[in-house]
């Protein structure tokens, strides 16, 4: 099989690239992480203006197209550069579950304003003490005279500042349902703080907040599979985003041991150091190899609600995160260590790649999570087949 991208895909990450190059170099990025609260308009701007935002949207609501097999490569170089704008919870839940609402409103009004720029919305799904996989919610929505009231609190939102509306899932009678809702609505507070990595996420917590009816995304009588569905294709694109880190944090590692000297060679020369790089660009192919796997099973199965095909989806994206989270442990730890006590200090790029892949192996479900998903659904699987 050829797993080699297309020339458009090269040629939208390779347009990317040099943005970022020239625009998000680490010092200006180190800028950025030292004042988190600030709303950064510019490159959100210029993102829509490459077409990112429109990516993977059917050209039917004016999108480009494409699958996570597209985004692959864009998120590799975000990753390598380390972009702080929380581009998944954008594209991979906000756009993705409103073009499949069946409310025109959503699909005519909200979505091309998500794809130009003008728009910025997140995801709030998780709770306090809640696994990625539990689709019982304590926030919780009422019918209430023509509309809607949330209450309830979201915890770990990503996207903030630049965010102004929330897609939030909440527990309705029967089932989950999904609501757009603008992040300036009477009854909403948002708590906002940096996180390790440098981002910023948010607890918002949700009191008789009234909406009106058509705030409801209408995916059907219950959101929760299609909810699921763009928590797997976010991990499969979180995943590419990691693959770019360890990329970078093997690159940097090698050029430092080329250059470190020590005993008046430089260590690169150490057989042992050598075995170590190369068990780095082992664990680093091993990823590359589950990450095309897991957008190739979302692009596979995006559209089915069929339960054989959302278990071999989600067995593949598990299987992909618990290898990613293993290789992204072993690959920071090392290139770390390998740099010395520098390698730790706030000024080395190599610290905050450590950061990020330590913030991968907790987002989106952690590793003991994914291993149980996938266990229990290869278990099941056993005895259906």
């Amino acid at each position: 099989m050829n797993f080699e991208y297309t020339s458009e895909q090269q040629l939208i990450a390779e347009s990317v690239r040099k943005y970022l190059e020239k625009n998000y170099d680490f010092e200006l990025r180190q800028k950025r992480v030292q004042k988190p609260m600030d709303i950064d308009r510019h490159t959100w701007t210029q993102f829509a203006d490459m077409g990112l935002l429109g990516l993977g949207v059917a050209p039917l609501f004016g999108g480009l197209g494409g699958g996570a097999n597209d985004w692959m490569p864009v998120m590799e170089v975000m990753g390598e550069s380390l972009v702080l704008e929380a581009l998944i919870d954008h594209v991979g839940f906000a756009t993705r579950l409103l073009a499949r609402s069946a409310l025109a409103y959503h699909r005519n009004e909200l979505l091309p304003r998500l794809m130009d720029g003008s728009l910025v919305a997140t995801f709030a799904y998780l709770e306090p003490e809640q696994r990625i996989a539990s689709h019982q919610l304590e926030t919780t929505a009422v019918a209430h005279d023509l509309g809607w009231k949330l209450n309830g609190k979201k915890t770990g939102v990503m996207g903030l500042p630049q965010a102004t509306a929330f897609l939030i899932a909440a527990q309705l009678h029967s089932g989950v349902g999904l609501f757009w809702v603008d992040a300036s609505s009477a009854g909403i507070h948002i708590d906002m703080y940096q996180t390790y990595d440098g981002r910023v996420a948010a607890d918002v917590s949700l009191k008789d907040v009234v909406l009106d009816h058509r705030a409801y995304v209408n995916l059907g009588e219950d959101c929760w599979p299609w909810i699921e569905e763009a928590i797997d294709y976010s991990s499969a694109l979180l995943c590419a985003d990691a693959l770019g880190a360890m990329k970078c944090a093997n690159d940097l590692t090698v050029q430092y041991v080329k250059e470190r000297k020590q005993f008046g060679v430089t260590i690169g020369s150490f057989q042992a150091l050598q075995h170590r790089m190369v068990d780095l660009l082992m664990a680093y192919e091993q990823s590359k190899s589950m990450t095309i796997l897991a957008v190739c099973s979302i692009d596979e199965y995006a559209n089915s609600l069929q339960q054989a095909d959302m278990d071999k989806r989600k067995t593949r994206i598990s299987a992909a995160m618990v290898c990613l989270i293993n290789a992204s442990r072993l690959i920071s730890q090392e290139c770390v260590q390998l740099h010395g006590a520098m390698g730790m200090s706030d000024e080395m790029k190599i610290s905050h790649i450590f950061r990020r892949l330590t913030a991968f192996s907790q987002m989106h479900g952690d590793i003991d999570e994914h291993l149980d998903r996938y266990t229990q659904l290869m278990y099941r699987d056993s005895f259906t087949s």
